[in-house]
This record gives structure tokens, sequence and C-alpha cells, in this order.
């Protein structure tokens, strides 16, 4: 089996709540990283100080995502595409938490049509060592059905994810190799962006080291992960050679 580096839809972890700079992520929007062509626009739209609703929109289609929750805690994902005007659920993510608030298991759903049962495509099941996410097993949903598994087996320099390494499905997926700075996890900061398009289900090469090291993930096999970040520290670019760009918009009180 062979993972490739690839933009996933719709991530999870802390309750989601407004950050000690009292900003909310309001936007998100995604660009082609070669020709600058906007590719997906992303609205936040709030109850309180918990996300309601998503609104995407991109060049060709729009729709839209509804969050629910367990208390803090995000606990379904469910997206609608819109087709002349009426909106349908295409898919939906599950997810459920320890008692200590990490994240111990997510489910990526495909709706089924025409009275079709509903799919599970995906399900990440996360083990922890010393507070640390230290393996994630993935399991796929085959063609004809049923599920195949491999473990993401991650190791640590201090308190971040360097080193990736697959176990299971006969795989030829060499390690991966990753750097951080020493500047505090964006992600953290604003844990709706675990959330957004980067997110569930997870690219265990690509986002899940982003989401899980105490500091930012600058290099991965020796390539760039670049930042821009605001006066409140907040990230407002992300790009990279494999993702497209993507800028990040508050508002703050």
């Amino acid at each position: 089996m062979h993972f490739e580096v690839v933009a996933v839809d719709t991530i999870p972890l802390p309750p989601v709540l407004p950050p000690p700079v009292n900003c909310i992520l309001d936007t998100i929007t995604s660009y082609d990283v070669s020709s600058g062509r906007l590719l997906l626009q992303s609205v936040y739209i709030y109850k309180g100080t918990k996300v309601d609703r998503v609104n995407l929109s991109d060049l060709a289609s729009s729709g839209y995502e509804v969050y629910e929750y367990n208390g803090d805690f995000v606990s379904k994902i469910s997206h609608y595409g819109i087709r002349a005007g009426i909106a349908q659920l295409t898919t939906y993510s599950k997810f459920l938490y320890n008692t200590d608030g990490t994240l111990s298991k997510g489910e990526f759903y495909s709706a089924g049509t025409s009275g079709a049962p509903d799919v599970l495509w995906s399900r990440q099941e996360f083990t922890y060592t010393g507070g640390k996410m230290t393996k994630m097993k993935v399991l796929i949903g085959m063609p004809g059905g049923g599920l195949d598994s491999v473990e993401c087996i991650y190791t640590y320099t201090g308190s971040n994810i360097s080193s990736l390494k697959f176990v299971g499905l006969n795989n030829n997926q060499p390690d991966v190799h990753y750097s951080s700075d020493t500047r505090p996890n964006f992600y953290k900061a604003q844990p709706l962006l675990r959330y957004t398009y980067e997110g569930f289900p997870f690219n265990p090469i690509y986002a899940a080291p982003r989401f899980f090291s105490e500091n930012n993930i600058i290099l991965i096999d020796g390539n760039p992960v670049a930042y821009k970040e605001n006066s409140k520290k907040l990230m407002t670019e992300s790009s990279d050679k494999y993702y497209e760009r993507l800028a990040y918009k508050y508002k703050c009180q």
C-alpha cells in the first residue's frame, strides 16, 4: 500500500472554544500553488462560541457542513452538496474522545443514496504514550466491502514528531522525517483548524504531524512548509509543495 500526500476534505481534538486572544476563525480560502487560482472558500457561522455551520463554495459548486457536539467536543460533521438548489448529504465524520479530551477515534462515511446503506470509508484509531499520539491505526474501506488496515508509528524528538513508519499491508512506503520550528503550534491556538479543509480523515504523512506536534512542522522529508502569522500570533497563511496555499482570516474582539 502506498500513501500519497494529497488534500482531504474535512479534524479534531480539544474542545472548540475561543482562544485566549478572543479571535474566532472567519474564513479559509485555498488557492492552487502554481496558478494562484481559487479552489475553495469556507465561511464559518457560529452559534454562541461554537461553529454551527460552514458554507463552502468554489468556482463550480457550493455546499455546507453542519457541526454537532457532545458537550464542548465536536462529535459529528455532516457535509451537504447543493445541486439544482437542493441540499443532499454526501459524507459525514464522527468522533469519539478519551476521558482526558484527546481524540480516540474518528470515522468517515459516504452517505447512501436511493435507499442504499451508508458506507464506512475510513476509521482512524489513536494511541497515546506519555500524553503524545504515538500510533494511528488506519482502516480503509476496500472495493467490494471490508476494511484493510495499516499502522502509522510516530517517533518524537522532544515534543515534536520527527519520523513516521508504516507497518502492515506489505506496503513499500519509506519512513518520513520531519523538522520543527520553536514557535507555539498554530493549530493549537485555533483548534477549529483541525476540522477544516486540511482535516479528517487525517493524511498520516502531512496532516497528523502538524496537528499533534507541540511546535510547527517546517520540513517534510526536506521539503519546506511555510507559515505566515499576524500580530496576534495567529496563522494567516500556510503553503508547501504538496497542498494548496491556504489563507486564514479571523474576527477578533
